[in-house]
């Protein structure tokens, strides 16, 4: 609804937004939806018609001479006002440029540039005018509003969202605010256009949103009389836009009085003439009313005027009527979208550790670019100052566009897109780029084992089953070139992908590396995600660094292939010509006279784990320890099914729950100088024993040892190395190992039968000063002895401190864990997890000497049941330390 008075005051009232309009001498009557001032300067009124968005129109403003000042009060319900003011500067950028300045309340000065700070109830809320000059001097200003100092944001929704303008025409200026206020506005022109015929609005866009859109031919009164009818002709540049007859309608004024012939024809190239009469007696139409509209559709980039011209006016006595001004509109036609491009990095969909780098392109070919925005995920959109330098121009670059939330979004796929407006409202198209964020460092691998080969390591580990891209596994060897001899300490673990010699890489689980130099290697395997990241579990150090979660350390050959030669003929396999070559140099070298090439080979223990796949620590003797590891090996390039040396039974029971050594004297008296035998017997074997090596004591004054002899059942079996001899005056020692990875003792019975020579008295005293008897896995085994003394068998004493593992292995839930102690002390046995954390204390304190057991129900020391797995057993006493290991099956 419209209200107005030439004289007076009126009120006007539009949803609950309202205006109070000052009265004003000699101002035009205010006619519905727009307002015209005549060029008598005199002071106006504005007309809010509908909504909360006001657009202030300027036209024909002779600026090379004005200042204008507009002023608003704007209510933010209940805490008072905020007054501003907008000035037209006209001497900013040079003859016939302005610019447009917010200025404070007191305008001593900008407020802020392009920015005004209004109350929104008791929540900060700013404003902020986006201004671009166009061709003819007019100005297009838009508000933007932030939060808390948010990011700048256009009004596109919710209550403030009314976009309802009325017209002053040419230089345009929105001003929005929340409904419920109430203000008072107050416009002082310079002189104002006097046409009563007009084109409306004053200028019009035409873009890829809205490609057609309509001018009104307007009559605002004023003529010498009232139009029976009319002739007008429009002429527009083709080039910019078109018409046709048929997009021209009749307004109201004529069809309002009565009866109308209305035509509209091409009179000429871009130009349509229209001719419209009343039809009878008729007095004709006052006005101000619509003549006709006119449709037009974008053709290109460009601007075209509307030219009105009034060819003729007649009255309804035909006589020709005078007063008429024609006023002209403008059309601005943009309907190319801008084009927005993401310019890399390709390809796109990749994982990221740090904040994605872009470069982004906007490119418009008809006007300038507006704004540019993104967003996150389908979020709310988004613009800030360092999505591109600035906002000036048809084209913006930004090479280096930096994600500013990459820190805010979580783990995992993300999508950013983009786009850009135009001066038009044209929207260009929306890109998007798509990254997977992933800072988090994988699971490491498993490295279950490194086992050795012939020129070959056999490798395995697990792969974590998540955030995983592939595995690189690296190789670092120990010293090269030092075989058989490995100085420590160890040169180590490969630190990183880089250090060390690439093995493999992808996603199996196992691989073969074949490699020929002679040597000891330690092997790691580093976990890589999609985005890089890289983990190779917690390495260990020291002068031997153990195997730990993902590496894992080996030989590339057999322990105990070697060759008399000193360097060549490996062949893969521990076999007699091995064993040759063992005999030749056994119990041959000592530290003070260490082995020299070939038989530095020899001396291949001890192992840094007891077993034949262990790293070897040369002693510089060639003895019993490297028997066993040679035996453990004989016959073996892979594993084989198990190897029995049964021996002859023997009705003699063992008088302990373990195995036990005996020296068993003939029964036929012996004079001096006669020769007498005695038996080394095993008895109550029933475990897998592998080797055994014992030091006998006797009086060298009385006794001579002569030879020593393989048992029927030993030496039938071809599968165990004897070795025997005299140490010192007074010492012998017998050494003997089953040959073959999985070859054992089967049974009690005699092993070595030793010859000795009387040369006083009538009998012999043996002692066993030590005994060291191992399973197949290399482990001790604690055994009892029966010394002789010519008419007996001695107790049986445990004779060495020994850890002897756990029975049954692997177990569920409960395992008994077995140990001997040759001297009462204080005692510690724990268990830990491959990763060396300790899991449960079982025992801390003092025991006699004797035989012990101990249960492990598979609990940690909170009570609490821990997983499957590989456990170990770690077992102090005094001097001695020992692990064993351990298997939960659940």
């Amino acid at each position: 609804m419209f209200l107005a008075t030439r004289l007076g005051v009126a009120v006007l009232t539009v949803l609950a937004l309202t205006f109070t309009l000052v009265p004003v001498a000699d101002a035009d009557s205010l006619t519905s939806g727009f307002v015209r001032y005549f060029d008598d300067g005199s002071q106006g009124e504005l007309n809010l018609s509908d909504g909360s968005v006001w657009v202030l129109s300027f036209h024909n403003l002779d600026l090379s001479a004005y200042t204008g000042i507009f002023e608003l009060k704007a209510g933010d319900r209940p805490n008072g006002f905020e007054q501003v003011a907008f000035r037209i500067d006209k001497d900013f950028g040079g003859a016939g440029a302005h610019k447009l300045e917010l200025y404070d309340v007191g305008f001593t000065g900008p407020f802020s540039t392009h920015q005004l700070g209004v109350g929104e109830g008791t929540l900060p809320f700013d404003m902020r005018f986006v201004m671009v000059q166009n061709v003819d001097d007019t100005w297009d200003v838009t508000p933007h509003f932030r939060l808390d100092s948010g990011d700048w944001t256009n009004f596109t929704g919710g209550g403030i969202q009314t976009a309802t303008s009325f017209d002053l025409t040419t230089s345009n200026m929105t001003l929005q605010f929340g409904a419920g206020g109430t203000g008072t506005a107050v416009f002082d022109p310079p002189t104002a256009d006097t046409g009563n015929v007009l084109g409306q609005p004053a200028t019009m866009n035409l873009t890829g949103v809205t490609p057609t859109n309509t001018i009104a031919v307007d009559y605002a009164g004023g003529a010498s009389g009232k139009i029976y009818g009319y002739s007008i002709k429009i002429a527009w540049d083709g080039a910019v836009m078109s018409t046709t007859p048929v997009q021209i309608t009749e307004g109201n004024l004529l069809s309002d009085v009565g009866s109308t012939f209305f035509t509209a024809t091409v009179t000429g190239t871009d130009e349509i003439t229209v001719d419209a009469v009343l039809l009878g007696a008729q007095s004709g139409a006052g006005g101000p009313a619509n003549m006709f509209t006119v449709e037009f559709d974008g053709v290109s980039c460009d601007t075209s005027l509307v030219d009105i011209t009034i060819m003729s006016a007649v009255d309804s006595a035909n006589a020709a009527l005078t007063g008429f001004d024609d006023g002209d509109a403008t059309v601005f036609s943009d309907l190319a979208a801008p084009v927005f491009t993401i310019n890399g990095p390709f390809p796109d969909g990749e994982c990221l550790f740090e904040t994605p780098v872009l470069d982004l392109s906007a490119l418009d070919a008809c006007s300038d670019l507006d704004t540019a925005w993104f967003r996150v995920d389908g979020g709310a959109w988004l613009t800030e100052a360092n999505l591109f330098a600035d906002y000036v121009g048809t084209n913006w670059t930004n090479a280096a566009w930096s994600f500013p939330l990459f820190n805010v979004v979580g783990e995992g796929a993300h999508t950013i897109e983009f786009y850009a407006k135009d001066d038009f409202g044209n929207p260009s198209a929306i890109q998007s780029y798509t990254f997977t964020k992933d800072t988090i460092d994988p699971p490491a691998a498993a490295m279950t084992f490194s086992d050795p080969d012939n020129g070959r390591v056999s490798l395995s580990w697990t792969n974590p089953v998540s955030d995983l891209d592939h595995v690189r596994v690296m190789r670092k060897e120990w010293s090269a070139g030092s075989y058989p001899e490995y100085p420590q300490p160890a040169d180590g673990y490969p630190l990183d992908t880089l250090d060390g010699v690439l093995v493999y890489s992808g996603t199996a689980e196992s691989f073969v590396d074949t490699l020929a130099p002679r040597g000891v290697y330690f092997y790691r395997a580093f976990t890589i995600d999609c985005a890089l990241n890289v983990t190779g579990g917690a390495a260990t150090g020291g002068a031997i660094p153990a195997p730990f979660e993902a590496g894992d350390r080996t030989t590339n050959y057999w322990l105990g292939d070697v060759t008399q030669n000193g360097g060549g003929g490996y062949d893969g396999f521990v076999d007699f010509f091995d064993l040759n070559a063992l005999s030749a140099g056994y119990r041959a070298y000592s530290p003070s006279s260490p082995p020299v090439p070939p038989f530095d080979e020899l001396d291949i223990a001890p192992t840094d784990d007891g077993s034949r796949f262990g790293i070897p620590i040369p002693d510089d003797n060639i003895d019993f320890p490297d028997l066993v590891i040679f035996a453990l090996n004989f016959g073996e390039v892979a594993p084989k099914e198990q190897k029995v040396v049964r021996l002859a039974g023997n009705d003699r029971a063992s008088k302990a729950d373990r195995p036990t050594l005996e020296l068993i004297a003939q029964e036929e008296p012996v004079l001096d100088g006669e020769n007498m035998q005695v038996t080394l017997a095993l008895s109550g074997n029933d475990r897998d024993v592998k080797a055994g090596s014992v030091v006998l004591a006797y009086d060298a004054g009385k006794v001579e040892w002569v030879s020593t002899r393989s048992s029927d059942a030993v030496a039938n079996s071809g599968l165990v190395f004897v070795h025997s001899g005299v140490l010192e005056p007074g010492k012998l020692y017998v050494d003997l190992a089953a040959l073959g990875a999985n070859t054992v003792f089967e049974g009690s019975g005699d092993l070595v039968t030793l010859n000795f020579r009387l040369k006083e008295g009538d009998g012999i005293d043996l002692t066993f000063l030590s005994t060291d008897i191992r399973d197949g896995d290399n482990a001790q085994i604690t055994t009892g002895t029966s010394d002789l003394a010519m008419g007996g068998s001695a107790d049986l004493v445990p004779t060495v401190t020994s850890l002897q593992g756990a029975v049954p292995n692997p177990f569920n839930p409960t395992t008994s864990i077995r140990f001997s102690l040759a001297t009462a002390g204080n005692v510690r046995v724990e268990i830990f997890d491959v990763r060396g954390r300790r899991v449960r204390s079982l025992l801390n304190e003092s025991r006699e000497a004797g035989e012990h057991q101990l249960v492990w129900n598979g609990k940690n020391d909170d009570n609490e049941t821990v997983a499957s797995g590989t456990y170990f057993v770690n077992m102090s006493a005094d001097n001695f330390k020992s692990t064993s290991k351990l298997t939960l099956l659940r």
